[in-house]
């Protein structure tokens, strides 16, 4: 009896061989080769060929960098991803309807998620497809922002906290650090102004005379006897100091600089936040604020805007040239001889983006606009 399985008498296969001269190698290895030779060529060909690719490890650099590593409760964060190619190439950018550019801030102790608090509020930049060119070293920037909202808890409480950015497609960020401090509550003599957006109380013997008399209110520090006697309606109502203000982005920092007498209601109830400011008032505020002269020799009735921002870092954060940032947030700052200061106002969050990214360096600097820059970068050195 056959104890044998019996035998398939089907003929194997025969193995396909390419022939290189004498050598034999399997035809499947050498498509291997050659496709991985094709993959290689196309990451690494010119721009200027139709069907160019490009390789987004190790030709690519991601960052991104805040307004501020240390900041106080309630105070508005800016945050910037950037994306730089630093190979020597051009490189062909292909988005296709994802978010390109996010961040997420996470309380770097429990590890939870703080922002986005809400799917409302996810940050996301430039949604949608999108193909772009990108010669070497060129760097394309992201620009988000957390706001808090008056009267409503701040985004950020007291603690620390990590940032972290994503570029879709190029991977995560470095992550960021960030500690946020409780508001220093100092005390303030008599006739000065006290709680609401200033957060100070009176000296001893002083009490807060409230607006319109509820606590939290804007007051000012006066006898216990004393009456409340406003010196302008800045004080007395919610009401504009000036008829012309009501629209105008610096309303809050104009109304706050009539209410200390910095600047004056007259007959005709305006300001005129538009118009430009002369150079000599616009010393004068300086001077009035932080008892600094400023003497400069030039014969130009009006001062332009990123000469004005200048000056006010040298008098109020540091009284040296910084040094160039890497990230200049204005398409617009290389046009100006003070690119630096501008850079770093931003980043102490006395100057703000519009939805140009301009900030118009060298036009005149309007009355509101330098009450507002006044009223910031007194706010720093504080």
């Amino acid at each position: 009896m056959n104890n044998f399985s019996p035998f398939n008498s089907e003929p194997i296969r025969k193995l396909k061989l390419f022939k290189i001269g004498k050598l034999r190698v399997p035809f499947t290895f050498v498509a291997i080769i050659l496709a991985a030779i094709v993959i290689f060529a196309l990451s690494t060909v010119s721009i200027n060929d139709v069907d160019a690719v490009f390789v987004r490890d190790g030709e690519f650099q991601l960052g991104i960098v805040s307004s501020s590593n240390v900041m106080f409760e309630g105070d508005n964060l800016n945050v910037t991803l950037f994306l730089v190619n630093s190979t020597k190439q051009n490189k062909l950018i292909s988005f296709k309807g994802s978010c390109q550019a996010t961040f997420s801030i996470v309380n770097a102790e429990t590890k939870q998620t703080v922002w986005p608090n809400s799917p409302e509020n996810t940050p996301c930049d430039n949604s949608g497809f999108e193909e772009f060119i990108m010669s070497p070293a060129q760097q394309k920037n992201y620009y988000f922002s957390v706001n808090n909202k008056t009267g409503q808890a701040p985004i950020l409480p007291v603690g620390k906290y990590e940032i972290t950015g994503v570029i879709d497609g190029f991977g995560t960020t470095e992550t960021r650090t960030l500690e946020v401090l409780k508001r220093p509550i100092t005390t303030v003599g008599e006739g000065q102004l006290c709680q609401g957006l200033t957060g100070k109380t009176c000296n001893t013997g002083l009490e807060c005379k409230y607006e319109g008399g509820f606590p939290g209110g804007a007051g000012m520090c006066m006898q216990a006897d004393d009456d409340f006697k406003p010196v302008n309606e800045c004080v007395t109502s919610a009401n504009n100091c000036f008829k012309d203000i009501a629209d105008n982005a610096n309303s809050e920092s104009i109304k706050k600089f009539a209410t200390m007498k910095r600047i004056q209601v007259d007959a005709t109830g305006e300001f005129k936040p538009n118009e430009a400011i002369k150079r000599s008032e616009f010393y004068k505020l300086i001077l009035d604020i932080s008892g600094v002269k400023v003497t400069l020799k030039t014969d130009q009735e009006f001062i332009e805007r990123d000469e004005a921002i200048a000056i006010l870092y040298r008098i109020f954060v540091e009284n040296k040239v910084p040094e160039t940032l890497e990230v200049n947030p204005f398409v617009d700052g290389e046009e100006s001889d003070y690119q630096p200061y501008l850079a770093l106002a931003y980043k102490l969050g006395v100057l703000n983006l519009n939805e140009e990214r301009k900030i118009y360096p060298n036009y005149h600097l309007n009355r509101g606009d330098a009450i507002r820059y006044l009223d910031k970068f007194e706010s720093i050195k504080e």
